[in-house]
This record gives C-alpha cells, sequence and structure tokens, in this order.
C-alpha cells in the first residue's frame, strides 16, 4: 500500500495462503496475510491477522524455526513460528499472542503466556502453566497438574485435563474430553455425537453432542468461528 516514508526505498505486499484454521464470523471474515517488506538486501516478514472493514489487527514477528524461553525469561510481543514449535522453559513468560503454522506449543512447569494460542500441532501445559486466553489446536491440548487455561478451547484431537487442571471457558473437541481427579471445565462442551466427556460431573456447564467448529474470541479483535474440518482458505 502506498506510504511516503516507504517509497521509494521499501516494497510492501500482502498475500493470501492456505490457512491452518480457518476463521469466519456470520457477516465477516477475520482473513490472514502473509506481509513482506523489503530493503535493500534485508526482508522482514510478518502474518497479519485482520477482520474485513474494521481497524482490529494482529501482527505476529516471525521466529526462525523455533522459538524458545529458557527458564525465567520474559518476552513480550506476539510470536509466529512459520515451521517450527514454541517452547517456554519453567516460569518463563511470554506477553503476547502465539501462531504456530507447523508446530507444537510446549509450556514447563508454571510457565505462562498472557495471549491467546493458535497452533498446528498440539498444545501441552505443564504442572501449573497458565495460558490466560484462549487456545486453538488441529491436534490435542493437554493440561497438567494443577494448569490453567483461563478461555475456551478448541481441539481437532482430545482434550486432558490432568488432576486439578482447569479449563474456564467452553470447550469445543472433535473427538474425547478426558477430565482427571479434581479437574474442572467451568464452561459448555461441544463435542462430535458418540465422543467421551469424562467424568460429565466436572463439567460445569451443559455437554452437547454438535460439535461443527467452534466460536472463540481471537486476538485479532472480535469473535470468530474456527472450523478445523474444513481447511477452508477465508
Amino acid at each position: 500500500w502506498p506510504s511516503p516514508r516507504l517509497e521509494p526505498f521499501c516494497f510492501v505486499w500482502a498475500t493470501y495462503r492456505q490457512q491452518d484454521v480457518a476463521y469466519s464470523t456470520s457477516t465477516i471474515d477475520l482473513y490472514r496475510w502473509l506481509v513482506e517488506a523489503t530493503a535493500g538486501d534485508t526482508t522482514v516478514k510478518a502474518v497479519v491477522l485482520a477482520q474485513a472493514g474494521s481497524g482490529d489487527y494482529t501482527t505476529y514477528t516471525e521466529y526462525g524455526d523455533d522459538f524458545t524461553l529458557d527458564p525465567g525469561e520474559s518476552h513480550d510481543g506476539d510470536v509466529w513460528v512459520p515451521n517450527g514449535n514454541v517452547q517456554l522453559g519453567d516460569r518463563a513468560t511470554l506477553n503476547g499472542n502465539v501462531y504456530t503454522e507447523n508446530g507444537n506449543v510446549q509450556l514447563s512447569d508454571e510457565a505462562q503466556i498472557n495471549g491467546d494460542v493458535y497452533s498446528s500441532g498440539d498444545v501441552q501445559l505443564y504442572e501449573g502453566a497458565i495460558i490466560d486466553g484462549n487456545v486453538i489446536a488441529l491436534q490435542n491440548v493437554q493440561l497438567g497438574i494443577g494448569a490453567i487455561i483461563t478461555g475456551g478451547v478448541c481441539a481437532g484431537q482430545n482434550v486432558d485435563l490432568y488432576d486439578g487442571a482447569q479449563i474456564y471457558g467452553d470447550v469445543y473437541c472433535a473427538q474425547d474430553v478426558t477430565l482427571y481427579q479434581d479437574a474442572i471445565i467451568g464452561g459448555d462442551v461441544h463435542v462430535y455425537p458418540g465422543a467421551n466427556v469424562l467424568p460429565e460431573e466436572q463439567v460445569t456447564g451443559d455437554i452437547y453432542e454438535d460439535y461443527s467448529g467452534c466460536g472463540l474470541s481471537t486476538g485479532g479483535g472480535g469473535s470468530g468461528i474456527i472450523d478445523i474440518q474444513s481447511w477452508q482458505i477465508s
């Protein structure tokens, strides 16, 4: 797009690409762009999630093949890993949203992400870890002993909550939901017909066999429906 500050030193363009997760709402879509800015021999890439017709957007800075925080380390800013994993060491903190295009997200003991998590693979929280936001994963979501997700969860495979783990929001799961001793889901659970939710009494809300995607608030602004099965291009 034209910008007097960028020209003639920098060329900026956006390209639509196949999404791991399709974002849409009943009225407007949440689009994903890969944006590249080039100046001389230097190229900077970022992913932008933005709702059409709105001014709200989230920009994810690219971080090589993997993004790792050492024990106790802290990072501020959104993270996009196009071909690798996000790993937080014990008590590490990431203040921002996370997007993995081809990898997993792992939080070691008492690590914390203050933001939403989008993963093409698994999302795994070890003992006492916290995600203060929503979690969207094409594969499994696993919460270790005492781990917490303060938002909702959407999983393309299974959701497991070990002893004392908690999900405060709704859960949308294509396969089984298993809660171990004293684990709690604070919202409703939506699964495919025939999938297991056990034990049911540890779900505070209602249980529905009506899974067809999931509605969660996203880091890009507004509410969205994430249809894991369609793999459509928004």
